[in-house]
């Protein structure tokens, strides 16, 4: 009987001692923030926007922890239940007090994390366990409907006659335009018109050079008024 306890003693401990260096392997990999030192602090929200728990945290675009936990409390100031993030950042991290936090989004349909944007005042940083409002994210139902509210509008508009008759009346003056433009462009290029024989006409090119050169020189001319 004590040769089988102490089998079972050495074969419980081992298995206790795998699983140990397994999960320190795997947090390990993870770069979890069980093994480095860091600091939390909380940021409150009132729609959290379905963010989740080990979603990452970015300073400046760039990954510096994670997220904690997430809590839901009631705010006896304004009677209303709101969202408490516990966010983890490293130990190193310096964060401006009047930093912005925000839940963003990778992408229409990806992952929800925390982005928190450095502020400008260097003289007092975010401090272990302080607490920031964030920013609400917009819901997702929101902005879909807004996007529908355009879409019925513009369809609308498109729809009605007059609006139809005024893009169509707009486009044909556009083509006749378009058209003037490439006819004087063609006229000019064939050194017709004043600006055509003034662009390509090379004795009109001359005598203006020789006027401005004369003018130059006597000035005068300009002021000169014979007498009547």
């Amino acid at each position: 009987m004590p040769k089988e306890k102490s089998l079972e003693f050495k074969v419980g401990s081992f298995v206790l001692l795998a699983l140990i260096g397994l999960a320190v392997f795997i947090f390990s990999i993870t770069d979890s923030p069980i093994f480095e030192g860091g600091k939390t602090f909380k940021a409150v929200f009132n729609f959290a926007n379905g963010l989740k728990k080990s979603a990452p945290v970015r300073i400046a675009g760039v990954d510096q922890g994670i997220v904690q936990e997430i809590n839901l409390f009631f705010d006896p100031n304004v009677r209303k239940t709101k969202a408490e993030i516990v966010l983890w950042v490293k130990k190193d991290v310096r964060i401006p007090k009047d930093s912005t936090i925000m839940i963003n989004q990778l992408g229409l349909m990806g992952e929800k994390y925390i982005e928190i944007t450095p502020g400008n005042d260097i003289d007092e940083f975010l401090q272990d366990g302080q607490v920031i409002v964030g920013i609400d994210p917009i819901a997702q139902e929101a902005i879909a409907q807004k996007v529908m509210e355009v879409a019925s509008g513009l369809d609308k508009m498109i729809s009605d006659g007059k609006t139809k008759n005024s893009i169509s009346a707009t486009l044909e003056n556009l083509s006749l335009v378009t058209g003037n433009l490439r006819d004087i462009t063609s006229s000019v290029k064939d050194g017709k018109g004043t600006l055509g024989r003034i662009l390509y006409d090379e004795r009109l090119y001359d005598d203006l050079q020789g006027l401005t050169a004369d003018l130059k020189a006597n000035p005068w001319k300009l002021l000169y008024r014979p007498k009547k």
